[in-house]
């Protein structure tokens, strides 16, 4: 059964840096074609929403780095965004994710 595009966001964001471009560089060595940047590795912020555990009410604790980036893959499109300013981290994330898109 295929991961869903939320599913593999969440495992993306969560990966070691060294493993998402270690398989990036890999795949791109390997002759990985018809890949473009779509929307290049862009550091923002975001609002980073909790829930108080006891009354289980959301609210927002503040603002948190991000880094995110676009890449498409012959039409496939592959997005990641990531906590902090790791920009070589996000494109490969991007990179992995169109080509499980694809």
């Amino acid at each position: 059964m295929p991961l869903t595009t939320e599913t593999r966001a969440e495992l993306l964001a969560a990966a070691a840096p060294e493993e998402l471009t270690e398989l990036a560089e890999r795949l791109i060595a390997a002759g990985l074609e018809g890949l473009s940047v779509v929307k290049p590795p862009k550091t923002g912020l975001v609002m980073m929403q909790v829930r108080e555990p006891v009354a289980e009410e959301r609210f927002f604790l503040g603002e948190v780095l991000v880094t995110e980036a676009t890449v498409d893959l012959d039409g496939a499109l592959g997005w990641s965004m990531r906590e902090g300013d790791d920009r070589v981290t996000v494109l490969a994330a991007a990179i992995l994710d169109a080509v499980a898109a694809a």
